[in-house]
């Protein structure tokens, strides 16, 4: 039995929620900005679900480093030097190939470098391969900090771009021809990475104790969470409004927190699944038998390459779909983009197993394989 199926699993599982979310960015007439208020449930919970994509995707970064450290380094130099390759590699993908994407989708007028989840990913294990040679609590310790002050310090910080890097979002232009957006801040994901990579030591060095981190944690960030969201005193500009009588309003408010930058409340409440996960570990890996869920584990086993593969995808069905209506394909049918959605994933899996094979033939010959 694979020991890591429960951690592919939720992997795959996160990667087709983000094809959910970025076939409604593409198809769906409805706009949504960084909250979503004034949205019907159906729309309002097809976008909330997707919150918890991208820090999973972090977390897990910083969680499959310290297993890769465990299973396959030689020194601490060969670590830092293969995490930062990665990470190099991972970000410049993201500036390049997939912002091109973006570019596309987005009907930009000009290219436009967008600094998405790739960028913070990458610049996550490179800021994390400097830090290998400090104690876990160390790294743990800033994790904490960078996620708990993130936002009292964006009180302090300039409308420069360095600032915005590192702590907000803008929009800068580069050149006349080349436009940068910024949605995710390095620094508070980063944060995020560091608690993933406490999260596979205690997998790998503290087997005993991990469930009452992982428990602990779950605890943690959901009274925390609720307690800072009812009282309104810190951790995000978006208030919880309470409305006498209007139940659905209330839940709805309540879960209404900030994903650009992301808020303390944000990683608060959108942390839980991976640490569930987690805790349940064990039990998931008793269902590695079922064909369903080895069909998403597929998913999670080449993330990097179906992220690509599934914007690709998205591009080559609005070519058709405009073809077909002679305009921009755009719906207000939320159903119809699930249907879109689930044919993007579909139609892109068989690529996907031919490439893990791929892979998995020749990552040794082409090390840059095992990157993607």
């Amino acid at each position: 039995m694979n020991r890591l199926f429960s951690i592919d699993l939720l992997r795959g599982l996160v990667m087709l929620l983000m094809t959910i979310d970025h076939t409604r960015d593409m198809f769906s007439a409805v706009n949504i900005g960084d909250h979503l208020d004034n949205l019907s449930a159906a729309y309002y919970f097809t976008r909330w679900i997707t919150h918890f994509c991208a820090p999973t995707f972090v977390f897990l970064s910083g969680l499959s480093i310290a297993l890769w450290i465990k299973k396959y380094s030689t020194s601490l130099i060969a670590s830092q030097i293969h995490v930062i390759k990665r990470g190099l590699f991972i970000a410049l993908l993201d500036v390049s190939f997939a912002s091109l994407l973006w570019t596309i989708i987005a009907k930009q007028p000009i290219f436009t470098i967008y600094l998405s989840e790739l960028w913070v990913l990458g610049w996550g294990m490179i800021l994390l391969a400097l830090l290998l040679n400090f104690s876990t609590f160390t790294i743990f310790l800033v994790g904490v900090i960078l996620i708990a002050s993130h936002d009292f310090l964006q009180l302090f910080a300039s409308n420069t771009i360095i600032n915005t890097l590192l702590l907000g979002n803008g929009e800068y232009d580069l050149t006349s021809s080349i436009h940068i957006v910024a949605n995710y801040a390095i620094l508070p994901w980063f944060g995020i990475t560091c608690i993933g990579y406490v999260a596979g030591d205690f997998l790998i060095r503290r087997r005993q104790l991990a469930n009452v981190f992982f428990v602990g944690s779950v605890v943690i960030s959901l009274t925390l969470f609720a307690i800072l969201r009812f009282l309104n005193i810190y951790g995000d500009s978006h208030s919880f409004v309470y409305h006498s009588g209007d139940s659905l309003g209330n839940l709805l408010s309540f879960l209404d927190v900030t994903k650009y930058p992301p808020s303390l409340q944000y990683i608060l409440i959108t942390s839980t699944l991976s640490w569930c996960v987690l805790i349940f570990r064990n039990y998931l890996e008793n269902l590695s038998h079922s064909k369903i869920l080895q069909s998403i584990v597929h998913y999670g086993q080449a993330p990097l390459f179906y992220y690509l593969l599934h914007l690709t995808f998205i591009c080559i069905y609005s070519c058709i779909l405009t073809f077909v209506f002679n305009q921009p394909f755009k719906t207000v049918n939320l159903l119809l983009v699930y249907l879109l959605a689930i044919l993007i994933a579909v139609t892109a899996y068989p690529l996907l197993i031919l490439f893990k094979k791929y892979r998995d033939q020749y990552k040794m010959k082409y090390p840059i394989l095992s990157y993607i």
